[in-house]
């Protein structure tokens, strides 16, 4: 079904465009990727049967602008000959939406992207609105439909969020909250309220730069478990810290600090939704689609061998990017972390680093590499605790 969408936009983006080509109303984007994946000790077990795996993947992006009217415009991303090779993988995630700006207000509707801040606790592709009061201090409402279920039943998932937004010269300022609402299953009781509260900063103190978040979440079930009798109680503290400095006109280097609250009575939330677009662990010059230590959102607030564990962390990073010619640049960062709420999980700790390379073949195209490396420390002896090694590579054009 995918594949007949994908190529229905396809022919309806050629229908539109030989009309509209002459007189500049259709405007094209995007990139085009093959990327190679080497994981080894994906479970930090060597002697387990899979514990190691190789892959390539490839991604054809298309975005595109269609002017429609001063002021109005409809866009759209589609993503074509996506996934693994040589797999039966269709997903596509077509996106699209309109944008009417009318200076002083501004509303986008369809499925988009949208993120908060650093896209730490707000980061989503979402059917929805989004709708901007311009000014001093804009002012920014959004509403998603994450999951319908039964249209005729009241068991969505929806989202809502406000943000209050305000930038100088010195700074860029966010101070944000949200509503995350889930009706559950059509005739149970498992539906959950879940909101948050933060705010985000990035400031520019020549030659310093620093970015800051703070998010507090918390929520519970609206109904007793069956099994325990009692209400799920959510609860999330985190704090991000990016401290970051000009060495010289090639060398750049800074410091990131994370922590989160790990609890031993309550669920740890880390997220409303997550897309993958918060990935500090993961330092480099591409996004890298794979497991640092755990299946979890926002893995560097939960230092825990599963994504299911309330461990919270306390974690540092350092990292440097320096510039060798013009052709080539590098990044490398060093880290460590542990679970702020022991109890919560079979680490003791983590130790990792990251090394990536960019050289420029072409105009618009470039070769990147990177290596990873996420060594934990067992706390109990039933937890392996072998290295986990990642050896990467992205070939990426962009038009």
């Amino acid at each position: 079904m995918s594949r007949l969408v994908s190529l229905l936009i396809v022919l309806l983006t050629i229908a539109v465009a030989t009309p509209v080509l002459a007189e500049d109303r259709l405007s094209l984007s995007g990139y085009m990727r093959v990327r190679g994946y080497y994981i080894d000790n994906t479970n930090f077990d060597k002697n387990s049967n899979d514990s190691s795996e190789s892959y390539f993947d490839q991604r054809l992006r298309i975005l595109g602008k269609i002017a429609v009217a001063d002021g109005v415009s409809v866009h759209f991303r589609q993503n074509f000959s996506n996934g693994k090779w040589e797999t039966s993988s269709t997903e596509t995630r077509p996106l699209a939406w309109l944008n009417v700006d009318k200076g002083m207000f501004n509303l986008k509707a369809g499925k988009m992207y949208y993120g908060i801040g650093n896209a730490i606790a707000i980061d989503t592709l979402g059917t929805g609105f989004v709708a901007t009061m311009n000014g001093a201090i804009p002012v920014e409402f959004g509403y998603f439909k994450l999951e319908e279920n039964n249209a005729s039943k009241d068991d969505d998932v929806d989202l809502y969020t406000l943000a209050v937004k305000h930038g100088t010269d010195l700074y860029n300022a966010v101070v944000f909250g949200g509503f995350l609402r889930d009706g559950g299953t059509s005739g149970s009781n498992d539906g959950s309220k879940k909101y948050v509260a933060g705010v985000q900063t990035n400031f520019n103190l020549d030659p310093v730069s620093v970015n800051f978040e703070l998010n507090y979440f918390t929520g519970e079930d609206d109904n007793n478990n069956l099994n325990t009798g009692t209400k799920e109680k959510y609860r999330g503290l985190q704090l991000f810290t990016d401290v970051g400095t000009a060495l010289s006109e090639q060398i750049s280097a800074g410091l990131v600090l994370a922590y989160a609250k790990g609890y031993d009575d309550k669920t740890q939330v880390t997220s409303f939704t997550d897309d993958g677009s918060f990935l500090p662990e993961t330092y480099g010059f591409f996004e890298t689609d794979y497991d640092s230590w755990a299946d979890s959102d926002n893995a560097i607030f939960r230092i825990a061998e599963d994504g299911d564990r309330n461990a919270g962390s306390r974690a540092v990073q350092g990292y440097v990017h320096a510039r060798i010619i013009d052709a080539l640049s590098v990044r490398a960062m060093v880290g460590y972390a542990k679970p702020d709420e022991k109890g919560e999980s079979n680490f003791k700790s983590m130790t990792y680093g990251v090394a990536s390379a960019n050289y420029q073949l072409a105009a618009n195209t470039n070769l990147r590499g990177v290596y990873g490396y996420y060594k934990p420390k067992a706390r109990v002896a039933a937890q392996e605790d072998d290295a986990k090694q990642v050896l990467a590579f992205n070939l990426i054009v962009r038009f």
